[in-house]
């Protein structure tokens, strides 16, 4: 008999793993999607003269922990690129660890250049505080604004990290000039979707990612626009244990 419970077991052991399996391909299959989507299903929404009639580019990026949406906006005067990224649910947070230069860098419009910055400042949005500060790209003497934004903390998380982050950079076309109060103003129409969180997963998703779709919001080498850490991947699972919550 020690034998036959011994095998049972180990068939006990193997139909567990194979569901395991099975349930990890259901998942796998389903993110990420990554595609171009139209500016009225963007999950963020300005209000002010500067991007009336701006040409717009949204990526939209669904990971297994979070929802990321690339933005460009672009008119005869400026150029504005973004990026809201939320947690899907209460056991995610955002590993947001950016600092207004690191976060400033990663855009391909600044990568590799020095970039002299002025005093860092900041407006209450329909969210909260955006953090903006501008700065000048040295070689060319571009005056731009970089903005950074993190709010709806986990409580339960000991980390206290954010569930939304928003950010990006705002600079004139060579040749045009911004003021800062123009740009403060625009950060401050700045809304975002109320849709629950729940509604951003497509209840029958299939993995399938867009290379163009990809490729315009992560630019290329030299390129004037895009940002080639996207999607970041800020996303983490945590679970609460003695002491606090940890990450995955």
């Amino acid at each position: 008999m020690p034998q036959l419970r011994k095998s049972g077991a180990i068939v006990a052991i193997v139909f567990v793993s194979l569901a395991l399996s099975a349930c990890a391909g259901v998942f796998d299959a389903k993110y990420p999607i990554a595609k171009e989507i139209p500016a009225s299903q963007s999950l963020i929404r300005f209000n002010d003269p500067l991007l009336a009639n701006a040409r717009q580019l949204h990526v939209s990026y669904l990971g297994g922990y979070e929802h990321v949406e690339y933005a460009r906006y672009e008119t005869n005067d400026l150029v504005m690129e973004a990026v809201y990224d939320v947690a899907l649910g209460i056991s995610y947070v955002l590993e947001y660890d950016y600092w207004m230069s690191r976060m400033a860098n990663t855009w391909n419009v600044n990568r590799g250049k020095d970039l002299s910055w002025g005093t860092e400042r900041h407006v209450t949005a329909w969210h909260g505080n955006i953090d903006y500060q501008p700065y000048r790209i040295v070689g060319n003497n571009r005056e731009c604004i970089a903005f950074s934004s993190e709010w709806d903390h986990q409580p339960r998380d000991s980390f206290d990290r954010p569930s939304r982050v928003f950010f990006g950079y705002v600079c004139p076309k060579l040749g045009k000039s911004l003021t800062v109060a123009s740009v403060a103003a625009l950060l401050k129409s700045v809304t975002f979707s109320r849709e629950p969180v729940e509604h951003l997963v497509p209840v029958d998703g299939r993995a399938s990612i867009d290379p163009a779709a990809m490729a315009a919001a992560e630019g290329s080498p030299g390129s004037d626009t895009g940002n080639a850490k996207f999607p970041f991947n800020f996303g983490r699972a945590y679970w609460e244990g003695d002491g606090g919550s940890f990450s995955h």
